[in-house]
């Protein structure tokens, strides 16, 4: 029998038994770590304000997050759900499956990175529209780049699975983490305008994390990783395939953009990052509620009462987080002068910056609704197995997005880019919701 104070005992307390007490404790930390992010964020805009040093470690930490979040896509869409069919009959093939695909996934993107590293400058000034002679100037933040990602898809794949039996706050402590040693790094560092310390520090905290999630997958869960199986991989290939072009196709349209308004002047990237960042903050437990959800619908689906997983989880789930998502957005508005001028302009923050990230922020704050209505129906999508239908919407949603893009900078640089990221909220929402509406037809009377 463990103790009390064993550590195996203690991790196996913070096992959620209740979907209700792993989306409190999911959304406590989400909520934590946007906080961070934030926290973070207040710190850069004090020492640094908005220069092209803070655009630079913004695009690459974006473009990690949104290469990392594809790997988080086919966790949560496809090969989780489908290992947790498996764990009922034969535990061994769950953990023969994620091992499988856990290391097809890090042999790919370790070509990817190994093949960028050769290429160097060529590569840093083909991903970055900056200067030439400032991307040279930041080619050590470049190079980090590639390790932070490896080690931050490995925590994520990790988290997912220990997320599948429970411990539903290992997927999301991988960004409170990462915010944390970031926000340590500056104030003790205090690096001045040399942001690669952040990079470095990531690599390190998740290196850290790593070796803590595989503890508690050997000790606590009892997992062991087997030799990867590729005879298993042409099985799932439709799906993933959907889900990488369409997470491929994200990392498009949430880059590209950035990669136009690079072009307009220094600090301009960074003010986009603010507003964005700040206004998804309280998506936190938007987001991580529809994780818990996800959890529910398959299971409900599982058993064929996709009818009842509407009506009774969906719903009831969607109408909880539009209210809480318009609130939020209401608040952000009204505030959003206090926010720009006292809180990111109490450091190296000029003026006219912050006069341009308040207007940000009272255009961007109204996507938050249209966001959470999208969040709860695409979890029906991967519930359902729509993934192709998904798929094509999202598509057809990007290309429109990135027209618009395209068209709006060139016209009005930020303010444009604020105008079209409210505006594909809304059409991603509409879509997610009459994509249901036609599959399902006749049976969502009523409803």
């Amino acid at each position: 029998m463990y103790s009390p104070s064993n550590p195996v005992t203690l991790m196996r307390q913070l096992n959620c038994r209740t979907y209700l007490l792993g989306a409190f404790w999911s959304s406590s930390v989400s909520l934590m770590s946007k906080t961070s992010a934030f926290l973070q964020q207040l710190v850069v805009a004090f020492m640094l304000g908005a220069n092209i040093h803070t655009d630079i470690y913004y695009y690459l930490f974006a473009l990690t997050l949104q290469v990392t979040s594809i790997t988080q896509s086919l966790s949560t869409s496809v090969l989780v759900p489908h290992a947790m069919t498996l764990r009922s009959g034969n535990p061994e093939q769950e953990m023969r499956f994620h091992s499988t695909f856990l290391c097809l996934i890090l042999l790919f993107v370790g070509f990817i990175s190994v093949l960028a590293l050769l290429m160097g400058e060529r590569m840093a000034c083909w991903l970055m529209n900056f200067p030439r002679s400032e991307v040279l100037q930041h080619m050590e933040m470049f190079y980090w780049f590639f390790p932070l990602v490896l080690l931050m898809i490995l925590c994520y794949y990790l988290g997912e699975i220990l997320v599948s039996f429970g411990y539903f706050m290992m997927s999301i402590l991988t960004h409170l983490i990462i915010n944390v040693s970031g926000i340590l790094t500056l104030l003790i560092l205090r690096p001045g305008d040399n942001l690669v310390c952040l990079m470095q520090s990531g690599c390190i905290a998740m290196s850290v994390f790593v070796m803590v999630q595989l503890w508690v997958l050997f000790r606590v869960v009892r997992w062991r990783f087997y030799l990867p199986d590729f005879s298993l991989v042409p099985k799932h290939l439709g799906s993933l395939s959907a889900i990488v072009a369409g997470q491929g196709m994200i990392v498009v349209v949430t880059m590209l953009p950035l990669y136009w308004l690079s072009q307009y002047g220094p600090g301009l990237v960074t003010l986009v990052n603010y507003a964005q960042k700040f206004v998804q903050s309280p998506l936190a437990i938007i987001q991580q509620v529809g994780s818990v959800l996800q959890v529910r619908l398959n299971q409900m689906v599982a058993r064929r009462d996709t009818i009842q997983a509407l009506r009774n989880a969906l719903l009831p789930t969607l109408r909880v987080l539009f209210l809480l998502a318009l609130v939020s957005s209401t608040v952000i508005f009204l505030l959003r002068d206090f926010i720009s001028h006292w809180l990111y302009g109490m450091g190296r923050l000029p003026s006219e910056n912050q006069l341009l990230l308040s207007w940000l922020l009272g255009l961007m704050a109204f996507s938050m609704p249209f966001t959470a209505i999208a969040t709860a129906w695409q979890r029906l999508y991967f519930a359902c197995r729509r993934v192709w239908l998904y798929f094509y919407l999202v598509t057809a949603v990007n290309v429109l997005s990135l027209i618009l893009y395209y068209v709006f900078i060139q016209a009005w640089v930020a303010t444009g880019y604020a105008i079209v990221f409210l505006l594909v909220e809304a059409i991603i929402a509409f879509a997610m919701y009459m994509g249901q509406r036609t599959a399902f037809k006749q049976r969502l009377n009523g409803i």
